[in-house]
């Protein structure tokens, strides 16, 4: 029976996470929700570099990325690179490009919060989910279908969707905010920048431009906010 040892424990605690809602035992290996995961990167300012994509054959679902990312840490930036791999024989479902980059970002965060290898995530095998308890556990939201994503080509989505976790959104609001925000537009919201991979890498680059503005990442989503409320009041 895995149990979570003390070190996971006082990992989840320090981002507001618990064991008993965040992690299960799947036949003997302790297994955590990619969505906590998700907090952990997004609390802890784990930043992610653009996946590298290292094989691509859409026609067989094989893909491999590389995902590398940075957490300062007692003064210092720590940094640490895995890979993620989604094939036929271990992924059922249709994105094969966003799972790799998921399993990769996964790893990652869990390295860089010093757990890897004593907890794994979820999205790591479809066996860890399909064991997950049904009853008094709570259930994460179900992966959305991305947009489709052409060969080679990185899953702008799913960057974005990481990008607006790291910024600090908890929700449609705030990623509403951070999208009109970066086009200069209070109407433009998060479903019209995600509704395609041209939309969202607009979207990126948009944010990009405003970092190289001098504006930081930990100061967006207020100034996103105090913009959202200066021309919608």
């Amino acid at each position: 029976m895995a149990k979570p040892t003390k070190l996971v424990r006082v990992m989840l605690e320090q981002y507001g996470l618990d064991t008993e809602t965040s992690c299960w035992d799947c036949h003997g290996t302790l297994v955590i929700l990619h969505k906590a995961c998700q907090i952990i990167a997004q609390k802890s300012g784990i930043e992610f570099g653009l996946p590298y994509l290292v094989e691509s054959e859409p026609e067989s679902g094989t893909v491999v990325v590389l995902v590398t990312g940075t957490m300062e840490l007692n003064g210092q930036r720590r940094t640490e690179w895995s890979f993620g791999e989604s094939s036929s024989k271990n992924n059922r479902n249709s994105y094969p490009y966003a799972m790799a980059e998921k399993r990769a970002k996964d790893r990652v965060t869990l390295a860089l919060a010093g757990v890897h290898g004593y907890v794994y995530s979820e999205i790591e095998a479809d066996e860890f989910r399909d064991a997950k308890p049904d009853a008094s556990e709570p259930q994460p939201e179900p992966e959305p279908e991305t947009p489709a994503v052409e060969p080679g080509q990185v899953d702008a989505v799913a960057e974005l969707n990481t990008l607006l976790l790291v910024l600090g959104c908890e929700g449609g609001d705030h990623a509403n905010a951070i999208c009109g925000w970066a086009w200069g537009n209070p109407t433009m919201g998060v479903d019209s920048c995600r509704q395609d991979q041209q939309s969202a890498i607009e979207t990126l680059v948009k944010l990009d431009d405003k970092e190289a503005e001098g504006v930081s990442r930990d100061d967006m989503l207020a100034a996103a906010t105090d913009y959202i409320q200066e021309h919608l009041a």
